[in-house]
């Protein structure tokens, strides 16, 4: 009788775990006949992303072959003239982007300079077919067709601080402090700042403040500081730039202090979160070559802020 009774408490035992499986597979079924739907929450109001885009090392003027690169890359001003266009588009797509889920209220677009090729270097290594004035009606016209493409989208604002390169200048050496009084890209900027302002357009703003280092709040509590960033020296141990780049932010916090630089001039891109460096937008060409630099595509850095959280996000090259 003992036994009997232990046998009817295990099968009684294997039914339960049997009515279990049951119930875990019938669940199952359900879940995979008709898997749960997520709706969208209604929208609630998010904080304002700042796209930045930058725009240097252009050498618009440029002119070489693949054959003097090696095959990587090439340049004149038809080639130039395309890369405007492909920049304009995919900057804008970039902000529709970002202004699917958050309200935009401006674009930081900073000239960094070395727009123009110049007379930086002797006549045998020149690479422009064009004077420096030449050449800076070339780049003005470029720029134009940039600035107005983007008025044309309903962007509210666009501010463009603006510091010049070394290419542009006028003297045999940088004139520290003159710099922009003997600088062709700064006569661009200043021509560019003068026909808006003539036409009424009050969605563009430009700063030039004709010093080395521009800096300005773009957004409450966040300061960008910009510029060309040929004073930064270094760059050939292991660490390659970066390092050069810490020590050279952490003497322009003394007096320029800022959350955020960005310079251009090398043709690298290096991102080390409160300083950022963009490639150029002419790319590898054959000065690059001769000194034995590492190729690198034409490109031109794009990011964010979030107004709100005072930090970046979004962060890509615009290849060009």
């Amino acid at each position: 009788m003992a036994d009997l009774k232990a046998e009817n408490r295990n099968l009684h035992k294997a039914v339960d775990v049997l009515e279990e499986h049951l119930a875990v597979r019938q669940a199952l079924a359900e879940a995979i006949a008709k898997p749960p739907i997520v709706k969208l929450k209604k929208r609630e109001q998010r904080d304002a992303i700042i796209p930045i885009a930058v725009n240097t090392d252009e050498h618009y003027d440029e002119t070489f072959t693949l054959e003097e690169t090696g095959g990587l890359n090439e340049q004149n001003p038809e080639i130039a003239e395309a890369k405007v266009e492909t920049y304009i588009e995919r900057l804008i797509r970039l902000i529709e982007r970002e202004a699917l889920d958050n309200p935009v209220p401006l674009l930081v677009m900073p000239f960094l300079g070395d727009m123009i090729t110049g007379e930086l270097h002797a006549k045998s290594e020149r690479l422009s077919p064009m004077t420096p004035l030449e050449a800076s009606r070339f780049a003005y016209r470029l720029k134009r067709q940039i600035i107005d493409s983007l008025l044309a989208t309903d962007l509210p604002r666009i501010l463009i601080p603006c510091v010049d390169g070394n290419h542009g200048r006028t003297t045999a050496k940088r004139t520290p402090g003159l710099n922009a009084r003997y600088s062709h890209e700064t006569d661009v900027y200043l021509r560019l700042a003068d026909h808006y302002e003539e036409a009424g357009e009050k969605r563009v703003q430009f700063y030039i403040p004709q010093t080395d280092f521009a800096s300005l709040e773009i957004a409450p509590g966040f300061r960008l500081c910009i510029t060309h960033g040929d004073s930064v020296r270094g760059g050939g141990g292991i660490g390659g730039i970066a390092p050069s780049l810490l020590r050279a932010a952490s003497r322009w916090r003394e007096a320029y202090p800022a959350d955020l630089y960005l310079l251009g001039h090398h043709h690298q891109y290096w991102d080390l979160g409160s300083i950022a460096m963009s490639a150029s937008a002419v790319g590898y060409d054959p000065y690059a070559a001769s000194m034995g630099l590492s190729p690198t595509p034409p490109s031109q850095l794009f990011t964010t802020l979030n107004a709100g959280r005072l930090t970046r996000g979004t962060t890509a090259p615009i290849w060009l």
